[in-house]
């Protein structure tokens, strides 16, 4: 409640606005009527005493105004403290109550303690959780999935698919596999096939044509071989490529063509000696040439052990691979 001004001094004489005035005339009035000198002694009293009521009046007066001008300030001072101060208050200087959470500002998450163990129902989450935010163990329910009816349909769709995949393998492809398709191509994965249905087939060591025109024939006819014992006529060289050698017959009159040598993909030199045959009173040798798989190469030779010219003929077959 403000504070109400009062008067501060009273007058212990007379008002001079009223009485004083009045009996200063009367006396004055007497004064100028009578010369006694006693009444103009009490007239001079009567004057001061109206200078020094009239001095005190004003000084009052002063008095009044100083204190009311203070007193309006007290009033301002208690109803409008933000009108002489301002005054921030820290919260490190709170030491008890409690304060309203409309007074709370920049709390960040560094601010939220671990242990605070916030609630769900206390976030505002809507739309905020992403993918990332899900723990991959976190086994959400299928229930629990407010799915799209579009995509609700396409799993049922999948789902139907897969079923029709498992009990019907032929709905959904065509089977026209082939032996290159398999990874594994085991016999006994295989049925109804013969073994060269399944890989390359080796050449084999016959004619496989009607006609004989997968099979190359060489032939000597009275070849003639040098007479030293390292010296030595070449029947057949197949440099490359290999061959089935399906079987040879080399024959001579001279008894001094004693071997031969066959040599297969570049190996050691295999030695065969001639067989002696008589008839009547010629003597004739002669060897067979067995079949041989050369993969790579083979090279066959006949030796002379005279001193003379020799003569010898032979024939051969073989496959090129």
């Amino acid at each position: 409640m403000p504070i109400r001004p009062v008067e501060i001094m009273e007058k212990h004489t007379y008002d001079p606005d009223k009485d004083g005035i009045i009996a200063l005339a009367q006396l004055v009035v007497e004064v100028c009527n009578n010369t006694d000198t006693d009444t103009k002694v009490a007239a001079e009293a009567a004057a001061r005493v109206v200078d020094v009521d009239a001095e005190e009046t004003a000084r009052i007066a002063d008095v009044n105004a100083e204190e009311t001008a203070r007193i309006n300030a007290l009033n301002t001072h208690t109803e409008l403290p933000a009108a002489h101060h301002t005054k921030t208050i820290d919260a490190s200087e709170l030491t008890a109550g409690i304060l309203a959470l409309a007074r709370l500002a920049g709390i960040t998450n560094t601010q939220i303690a671990v242990g605070a163990a916030i609630a769900y129902t206390k976030l505002a989450l809507a739309g905020l959780i992403r993918n990332t935010d899900i723990k991959s163990d976190a086994a959400i329910a299928e229930s629990k999935l407010a799915l799209a009816q579009g995509t609700q349909a396409l799993f049922n769709k999948i789902a139907a698919d897969i079923l029709t995949h498992k009990n019907l393998a032929n709905a959904h492809h065509a089977q026209s596999h082939t032996l290159a398709s398999h990874s594994s191509k085991a016999h006994t994965e295989l049925t109804g096939v013969s073994a060269n249905q399944h890989h390359t087939p080796a050449k084999a060591f016959f004619s496989e044509a009607n006609d004989l025109s997968d099979v190359t024939e060489t032939s000597v006819d009275d070849a003639d071989v040098p007479y030293n014992e390292t010296d030595y006529h070449t029947f057949l060289n197949i440099a490359s490529g290999g061959c089935r050698f399906l079987g040879g017959l080399l024959l001579t009159a001279n008894q001094y063509l004693d071997w031969i040598t066959i040599q297969v993909d570049g190996g050691a030199e295999q030695t065969f000696t001639l067989l002696e045959w008589t008839h009547g009173a010629s003597d004739y040798y002669f060897v067979l040439l067995p079949p041989i798989q050369a993969d790579v190469s083979l090279l066959i030779r006949i030796y002379n052990n005279s001193g003379a010219w020799a003569h010898y003929s032979g024939k051969s077959w073989h496959r090129a691979l």
